[in-house]
């Protein structure tokens, strides 16, 4: 995670150097516009925290070893899909989601199904979608991209399950 965070500062201060010289008051709007985006996503990312570290003491690790670890197999795999695919918040909270089942077990076969679910096959969105796109096209969608996220948590847990923890 160190890497990360260097990363993305590293990042920032060549893109806040080159808005500066380019147009302090474009500079000045970037930072407005992060300002804003950061007291929008800010009270979610804690309360999305908060919310699984009271989890993480309050669900055995027992109960994730069962249905999420890498000796759940397949299961672990489906079941990461389904809650994937019912997890609100989108991938911001779903990633925290993920950060936390990794520390309390979970497989990356069944956390890359997780992820891959929310992005791909999210439910929560099928009336949104229905509505603004059409029942015919969502289930085009769906028959498109249903059996990604078990495919691709299968793929992870035979190809990754040791290079992750």
């Amino acid at each position: 995670m160190k890497g990360s965070v260097i990363f993305l500062g590293v990042v920032c201060l060549i893109l806040t150097i080159a808005l500066a010289s380019r147009s302090p008051t474009q500079l000045t709007e970037g930072l407005r516009s992060a300002g804003k985006q950061f007291l929008q996503a800010f009270p979610v990312v804690v309360l999305t925290f908060l919310l699984l570290g009271l989890l993480a003491v309050l669900v055995p690790r027992d109960v994730v070893a069962k249905w999420l670890s890498e000796q759940a197999g397949l299961r672990g795999i489906v079941v990461g899909t389904i809650m994937g695919a019912v997890a609100p918040g989108g991938p911001v909270v779903q990633a925290i989601i993920a950060s936390v089942a990794l520390k309390m077990g979970a497989g990356v076969g069944a956390l890359v199904a997780f992820l891959t679910a929310g992005a791909l096959a999210h439910l929560l969105l099928l009336p949104m979608e229905i509505g603004l796109l059409g029942w015919r096209f969502v289930v085009a969608r769906l028959a498109c991209t249903c059996f990604f996220p078990p495919l691709a948590g299968i793929m992870a847990q035979m190809f990754f399950r040791n290079l992750v923890r």
